[in-house]
């Protein structure tokens, strides 16, 4: 009985011989069309998994940093990071913009290559983790550069992105970062779109990933260029010997572009506080995009 059942819905469902053309053409259609939408929503399921798989990984290490916020001595200025080594000797720091999704680790191997596709937890992942650039001395390079891939949710990098729009800047001026040494924060001064690659700017490549700088000129002229290509105006003043930290993610309004958000640190030495007159930030009116921007934009070079 299950055979004759199944043979008359095949025959229904199946081109036969006992159809005409048209029909036949319908079902092929229908069909392929069924088949089209079933791959969609497997691959869709396998996606979202994937980014829950992300959240809740993310969720677990985010609680044991919680737990060394939590019992960490009042009357001292260090992290007890031995919950974390235990997970990933390779951490180095914990980065957090204060009432955003961006509250991860840092890492840091002898190459840049490693932890774009493996996790905390040293898994393969397309997702990867937030790394230094493995030029930096955390301790003591002048320009401290993290990357994190951008993705299709709101987690890791992607979320930098959003200081291209003045208000995003205005509500997450700050950025923490957090070693066993301390925390200190980096005021946000600079929001660029850049080129990986010099063939997509005529050759050039600003160098915002430079560690060191061997006189103070030529970090000056470093961050003067920064100004000039960020696509924001804000309050925040450098001086020579400030430190920066640098966070870059992918963007996609042309092939290998990146998102560069930078940042300048708290002079608590001096007594700054953390306040940023972000009301009198505003946009710039004419920041310099790669060449290739202005391609992809069919609009003149003007630079």
């Amino acid at each position: 009985m299950f055979k004759y059942y199944l043979y008359k819905v095949l025959h229904i469902i199946l081109p036969t011989r006992d159809n005409d053309r048209k029909t036949n053409i319908i079902k092929i259609v229908s069909l392929v069309s069924v088949l089209g939408i079933l791959i969609c929503s497997v691959w869709l399921f396998g996606i979202e998994y994937q980014h829950n798989a992300l959240r809740h990984d993310n969720k677990v290490i985010q609680g044991v940093m919680n737990e060394i916020i939590k019992n960490r001595n009042p009357e001292s200025e260090f992290y007890d990071f031995k919950a974390l080594y235990d997970v990933n000797p390779d951490i180095c720091a914990w980065v957090k913009i204060p009432n955003s999704d961006i509250n991860y680790p840092i890492c840091q191997t002898d190459n840049n290559d490693y932890y774009l596709n493996h996790n905390f937890n040293n898994e393969k992942s397309k997702f990867g983790t937030l790394f230094f650039d493995c030029k930096n001395d955390v301790k003591s390079s002048q320009n401290l550069t993290v990357y994190g891939h951008s993705l299709k949710n709101s987690q890791m990098f992607t979320k930098i992105r959003q200081y291209a729009k003045l208000d995003y800047y205005k509500e997450h001026p700050v950025i923490q970062l957090i070693t066993p040494e301390g925390m200190v924060e980096f005021k946000v001064f600079a929001a660029m779109v850049m080129n990986a690659e010099p063939k997509d700017d005529n050759g050039y490549l600003y160098q915002f990933m430079k560690s060191d700088f061997t006189t103070q000129r030529e970090f000056i002229n470093w961050i003067e260029e920064a100004y000039q290509r960020s696509i924001i105006q804000t309050p925040v003043d450098i001086l020579p010997n400030d430190r920066i930290l640098t966070l870059s993610t992918c963007g996609y309004e042309f092939k290998n572009q990146r998102f560069v958000v930078m940042a300048r640190q708290v002079r608590t030495d001096k007594g700054e506080s953390n306040n940023v007159a972000v009301e009198d930030a505003t946009l710039n009116p004419n920041p310099r995009y790669p060449k290739k921007w202005y391609d992809t934009k069919k609009k003149e070079y003007p630079w």
